[in-house]
């Protein structure tokens, strides 16, 4: 029996949706982003920089990818659960290294696919002493977008915390600044969704 009004995930209406071709190619996305340009920007070294997200309704997902634009020698990503100041709790996932020493699209598949049910995720990059360029995914995020209040507004679009390439915590560590701009937010990793 279907309860949408009491539980909306189970209506199939309702549910997240994301695009695949009939021969099977599934399309990257980031939930509830709308992406709007794909300019480029830096990983800096030895900073943990946070993107946040947010799942309206339960997905899988089994793959992460990012553009290189400019090499580097080694990052890694991560997943975190977000708390209501978009800090970050439990880790989710870490890639490892991933090596950045050419350009082009890397991927990491998960040993198992990550259940994801609704609520507040982070994106955490960390790059080695080298830092790394990567292409980024401008979007507006209404569920997440923020303003900095400051002087002038400025979008709040990537949250950092200074620490050495190494494995991401557990918990996060939690981020100290907020860089800002006048565009929309920054995405660089984005996911291949399994099931919705």
């Amino acid at each position: 029996m279907r309860a949408p009004f009491l539980a909306p995930e189970r209506d199939d209406a309702y549910r997240r949706a994301r695009g695949k071709t009939s021969g099977g190619t599934t399309y990257y996305f980031v939930p509830n982003a709308h992406f709007v340009a794909q300019p480029t920007t830096t990983i800096v070294a030895d900073f943990d920089q946070y993107m946040p997200w947010y799942v309206d309704t339960p997905i899988v997902i089994d793959q992460l990818a990012f553009e290189v634009t400019t090499a580097g020698t080694n990052t890694r990503a991560g997943i975190y659960a977000a708390d209501r100041d978009l800090q970050p709790t439990r880790l989710l996932l870490d890639s490892g290294s991933i090596g950045v020493g050419t350009t082009g699209v890397k991927t990491f598949t998960f040993g198992s696919p990550l259940s994801l049910p609704r609520g507040r995720y982070l994106t955490a990059m960390n790059a080695d002493a080298t830092g790394v360029g990567v292409r980024s995914y401008r979007a507006g995020c209404p569920s997440q977008q923020g303003l900095n209040p400051g002087a002038t507004f400025t979008y709040g679009i990537l949250y950092t915390v200074g620490r050495s390439y190494a494995a991401f915590p557990d918990p996060g560590t939690a981020w100290t600044a907020a860089n800002t701009s006048s565009t929309p937010q920054m995405n660089v990793c984005v996911f291949r969704v399994t099931n919705l």
